[in-house]
C-alpha cells in the first residue's frame, strides 16, 4: 500500500469525530503523563503544601510551561510520540470495531514503541521519562545522543505501527485463516 492509500485510511478514520477526539485526548494524556513523570519530585513536595486550587494552578503551569524547562529535542520528541500514540490508538480502535481483531505483530511493534516513548521520551539527562525514575538517567545520558536515539527509535516504531495498521486496515486475517483451514 502506498502513501496515497495510507492517507486515504487516515482521512477515512479521522473524518469520524470520535476517532479525532480519541486521538487528541490520547496525545494530550501521553504529553501530560510525561510532564508529570518529569516533575514528580516537584509535585510530591508542593501539592501537599498547596491547597486544591493552587495545586491545580501549579499543575497547569507545569504542563503549559514544560517546553521551557527541557531541550527543544525533548519537546519535539514528546510531542511526536504523543501525536503518533494518539493516531495509532485511534486506528487500532477503529480497526478493532470493524473486524473485532487486532493483529499481534502490530500490537507488539506499537507496544515497544510506546514503552520506549515513556521510558526515554527525550533527553534522559533532563530528567524526563521513566528511566530517570528508576535511576538509569545517567546511563542513558552516556549514549552518544544522550537518549535522543531511544526517543527517535520510539517515534520510528510508532510510525511503523501506524503504517502497518493502515496497510492492513481493510484486510481480514480471520477470513484468511478460515480459508486456510478448509
Amino acid at each position: 500500500m502506498g502513501l496515497s492509500e495510507i492517507a486515504h485510511v487516515l482521512k477515512k478514520v479521522f473524518s469520524q469525530p470520535e476517532y479525532l477526539l480519541l486521538s487528541l485526548l490520547t496525545a494530550m494524556i501521553v504529553y501530560i503523563i510525561n510532564v508529570v513523570i518529569a516533575n514528580i519530585q516537584n509535585l510530591l513536595v508542593w501539592i501537599p503544601e498547596l491547597g486544591l486550587f493552587q495545586s491545580l494552578v501549579f499543575i497547569k503551569e507545569l504542563i503549559t510551561g514544560f517546553h521551557r524547562t527541557v531541550t527543544l529535542t525533548t519537546t519535539v520528541s514528546i510531542v511526536l510520540i504523543s501525536i503518533c500514540t494518539g493516531i495509532l490508538l485511534s486506528l487500532i480502535v477503529c480497526k478493532f470495531k470493524m473486524s473485532q481483531s487486532v493483529e499481534k505483530p502490530t500490537g507488539i511493534i506499537s507496544g515497544i514503541g510506546l514503552f520506549l516513548g515513556f521510558l526515554v521520551p527525550g533527553c534522559a539527562a533532563c530528567g524526563v521519562g521513566l528511566v530517570t525514575i528508576i535511576g538509569l538517567g545517567s546511563s542513558v545520558a552516556a549514549l552518544p545522543l544522550q537518549g535522543t536515539e531511544i526517543a527517535l527509535l520510539s517515534v520510528i516504531l510508532l510510525l511503523v505501527g501506524i503504517i502497518k495498521v493502515s496497510n492492513d486496515f481493510y484486510k481480514c486475517e480471520i477470513v484468511k485463516k478460515q480459508r486456510k483451514n478448509r
